[in-house]
């Protein structure tokens, strides 16, 4: 439970870098895991840890533990990276996750998102491989920003049940894949070789059109 008396010298606004090492220092707000050298003007640069993901994996268990060698991001994939920092938010405290340059300028896109007040634990950041190359993410490098802000007053329901990373099951959404019958009724045909471009690039077209055209040869 935060402490109210620490954050009563904190002004209304975005938390500005004094504050916040203040705050982390006697153990608030960012309460394990926080560095000075994370501190930024008005930010925290959140760090990799050795934790991850596979949200795209069909097993069931799509927890990842790295060594010190790091994660390898594939080529057009995504996971989700838990972070080393664990954060504690009061009521009147929201947090914004931001997208970090130095990682967009190779093709990785973190996935910009938010914690709500009341929020306690290691937030888990998103990323997506949109470049062509094998990236590694070594435990300890900057993956993203955050931004706290402090609010005018509390909010009335604030954040409560446990994070993914707490209940050791990262949740995903599976109704939102599109079923047999969603594709039809939007005219979709997977197997479409226009379709295929669209979806996966000129190259599996061509390789889709090339070992089509010899499972004929063979079956003539």
């Amino acid at each position: 439970m935060p402490d109210k008396a620490a954050w009563s010298s904190i002004p209304e606004g975005t938390i500005i870098d004094s504050d916040m090492v203040a705050l982390a220092e006697g153990g608030h707000l960012i309460t394990d895991g926080f560095s000075r050298e994370g501190i930024r003007q008005a930010c925290y640069e959140l760090t990799a840890s050795k934790i991850w993901y596979e949200t795209s994996a069909e097993r069931e268990d799509k927890r990842v533990e790295v060594g010190d060698n790091g994660y390898v991001l594939r080529p057009n994939s995504y996971v989700t990276a838990i972070v080393s920092e664990s954060i504690e938010l009061p009521d009147n405290v929201l947090a914004r996750i931001l997208t970090k340059g130095r990682l967009f300028s190779v093709g990785i896109l973190p996935v910009c998102t938010y914690a709500d007040p009341g929020f306690s634990g290691r937030l888990g950041i998103t990323m997506v491989n949109a470049s062509h190359r094998y990236i590694v993410i070594k435990p300890g490098e900057p993956i993203a920003k955050i931004e706290f802000s402090v609010l005018g007053r509390e909010v009335e329901r604030p954040y409560s049940g446990q994070h993914g990373y707490d209940a050791e099951i990262w949740p995903i959404p599976f109704q939102l894949y599109a079923k047999a019958d969603d594709l039809d009724a939007s005219g979709i045909d997977p197997k479409d070789l226009d379709e295929i471009r669209a979806s996966y690039g000129p190259v599996v077209r061509s390789l889709e059109a090339r070992v089509r055209f010899y499972e004929k040869r063979v079956w003539i």
